[in-house]
This record gives structure tokens, sequence and C-alpha cells, in this order.
């Protein structure tokens, strides 16, 4: 058996195909791992998007939400506040209302004793006198 010649030792020959097929083999390997590391990192880059995206798209609705949230507390509250002002106006023009026909009612009342009255003074007869028949009957 022949050997390679070689600057420092000699490999028998028997080594070459060997050597060759280890190359070969190498070679291949390392082609068939980048190829494998390349779709890995395509991959993993989809997968981060995805996720990434899926991610951005639960924290914005949690945001929009709770603008969205805030947003009608906000219009709630402010709400309230017109209401409560409309009760207390409308509370006040019922009393307003109330306030009036309690004198009107007293002006009926007054107007109507004086008529009394003065149809007693007219006829003779006391008007209070008159009021008190009233009562016992």
């Amino acid at each position: 058996m022949g050997t390679i010649p070689a600057t420092r030792r000699s490999i028998p020959a028997y080594y070459g195909p060997v050597l060759v097929f280890a190359c070969v083999t190498g070679i291949s390997l390392g082609i068939i791992v980048g190829i494998a590391a390349v779709c890995i990192f395509i991959v993993q880059a989809i997968v981060v998007c995805i996720a990434g995206g899926v991610l951005l798209l639960v924290l914005g609705g949690i945001l929009l939400l709770t603008l969205f949230g805030f947003f009608w507390a906000v219009v709630a509250f402010m709400s309230f506040k017109v209401l409560r002002n409309l009760a207390k106006t409308l509370q006040e023009h019922r009393r307003d209302r109330y306030r009036e026909q309690m004198r009107y009612q007293q002006s009926q009342r007054s107007t109507a004793r004086a008529e009394k009255a003065a149809a007693a003074a007219a006829s003779g007869v006391d008007a209070e006198d008159d009021e008190f028949a009233e009562l016992e009957m």
C-alpha cells in the first residue's frame, strides 16, 4: 500500500476514500445544518412576528378598552352632574309653582272673605258669626 505524500507524516492510502467520504459528509451535513438553521430562523421569525402581532392586538385592545371605559366614565359623570342640576332646577320650579298657587289661593280666599264681609255688612249680619254658623252645621 502506498502512502499519500504529506509534509510531516504519511497517511496510509486506504484513508483516502475515508477522508473523501468524511469531507463530503461534513460538507453535506454542514449544508443541511445551515439550511435547517435558516429554516429555524425563518420559522422563529414568523412565530415571533405572529406572537408580537397577537401581543400588540391584546395590549392595544386593553388600551382601547381602558380609554373607552375612561371616556364613558367621564360621560357618565358629566351626565350625572347635568341630571343633578336639572333635578334641582325642576324642584325649584315646582316649589315656585306651589308658592304661586298658594298665593293665588290665598288671594282667592281673601277676596271671598272680603266679598262675604261686604255682603254680610250689606245685610247687617256679622261675618264672623256667619262663619261660625257654617262651622256648626
